[in-house]
């Protein structure tokens, strides 16, 4: 979380310094948005692997037609 609030820091900081455009704030909130979600899909693994080891993690099995899955 230390590189987002970083990143947020710095835009803040530029933006009340009236030193970035609105084409840069855009970016650099796409860069933020992208390390978030970067972050999150960690964050889902890690629970996975959590449940897992603890044995909590299920499997549910539902029927499917194949042909129209591949």
């Amino acid at each position: 979380m230390t590189p987002i609030l970083g990143q947020i820091e710095l835009l803040v900081s530029a933006v009340r310094a009236g030193r970035v455009s609105p084409e840069q704030v855009e970016h650099r909130l796409e860069v933020i948005q992208h390390t978030v979600r970067r972050y999150m899909k960690r964050a889902a693994v890690l629970l996975d692997v959590s449940r897992i080891t603890t044995g909590k993690f299920r499997l549910e099995p539902v029927s499917c037609d194949l042909a129209v899955l591949l």
